[in-house]
Formats: C-alpha cells, sequence, structure tokens
C-alpha cells in the first residue's frame, strides 16, 4: 500500500505559478522546471535510478501479469483497477481491470475523457523524473498505457507536461 500526499498548488512560489496548470480531467501536470520543486518537504522527485529500483524488485518478486520474474510485464500491477480504457491485449492494463493493482500502486490514468454514458476512462499515465537526459532540452520520464503490459521510459521536451509521483526522502537516497 502507498500513502498518498496531496501537494496544494498554492504552496507553490508564485513564481512558479506559471509552469505548472490544471487541465480539465488531468490533474495537476508540470513542466520540468517545475516538477523539481513541487515535492513537499520530506519528498522528492524520484530519478531515473529510483523507477528502476521499483521495476526491478516488481519483476524479481512476480509481480508480471503472468507471474514469470523475467522481462518487463508489471503495467497491471501498477495500475488502478478502473478508469482504464478498455483492450483486448493479453496482459494490458485495460484487459480485465479490476485484475490491476497487485502492487498497491494505484496509477490512475493521466488524462480521463467521458464517453457517451458520461463515464470516464484514460488510455495514458506519465510521471516525470527528475534525471535529464542527455541533450539538456529533454528530461526523462515513466509511463503506462492501457494497451500495453510493461512500464515505459522514455525522454521528453523539459516544456512538455506530466504529473509527478512523489516518494519520501531516505538517508544515502541516490537521486
Amino acid at each position: 500500500a502507498h500513502n498518498t500526499t496531496l501537494v496544494n498548488p498554492a504552496s507553490i512560489q508564485a513564481s512558479w505559478i506559471d509552469y505548472c496548470y490544471y487541465s480539465s480531467g488531468c490533474g495537476l501536470v508540470y513542466d520540468f522546471t517545475a516538477a523539481n520543486i513541487v515535492c513537499p518537504s520530506g519528498w522528492h522527485l524520484p530519478s531515473s535510478y529510483d523507477w528502476s529500483i521499483l521495476q526491478n524488485y516488481l519483476i524479481q518478486n512476480g509481480y508480471n501479469y503472468d507471474s514469470t520474474t523475467i522481462d518487463n510485464k508489471i503495467a497491471k500491477s501498477l495500475a488502478s483497477t478502473s478508469g482504464w480504457a478498455i483492450d483486448t491485449t493479453h496482459g494490458s492494463i485495460g484487459n480485465n481491470p479490476p485484475k490491476n493493482n497487485s502492487s498497491g500502486f494505484s496509477a490512475s490514468p493521466t488524462c480521463l475523457s467521458a464517453d457517451s454514458l458520461g463515464t470516464y476512462y484514460g488510455s495514458d499515465a506519465s510521471w516525470w523524473t527528475s534525471t535529464e537526459a542527455s541533450y539538456h532540452i529533454y528530461a526523462w520520464y515513466y509511463s503506462l498505457s492501457s494497451s500495453n503490459s510493461s512500464l515505459n521510459s522514455t525522454y521528453g521536451y523539459k516544456e512538455d507536461c506530466h504529473p509527478v509521483r512523489c516518494i519520501k526522502d531516505q538517508l544515502n537516497n541516490k537521486n
């Protein structure tokens, strides 16, 4: 299980207000600069290294959708049990969502859209890391997709907007 700490956008210094915004149905999203200061005291934006520790732990401890301990098939274990677009791909988040979230991470889709019945669903989730990419105009983020079975990492422009997932500080933590 995990604890969620909500960050009040009003608590961000006024000089940073222009760097984050609320997008209807998407929750709070930030550019890379704001993402690196938004976590509350005692918490931090995880690095790519932090994410790789989580990913490797889940794989090695059988959190893949098929309970194997090789390859990256952990998306279902990270995704919440509702809100995801339905998908028929075997092992994907959108295939039988009530079987999701065995890790307790409860990842919700980043942006939600309403269907004709007013039901909200989403197909993707993403989170910034604190890690810059080789070219300093890019930074790394991790993502899930309702049609995929893996946790993915890629880089994007620092001006792009993604949510954040803060983690609690620990002694000797590598950032």
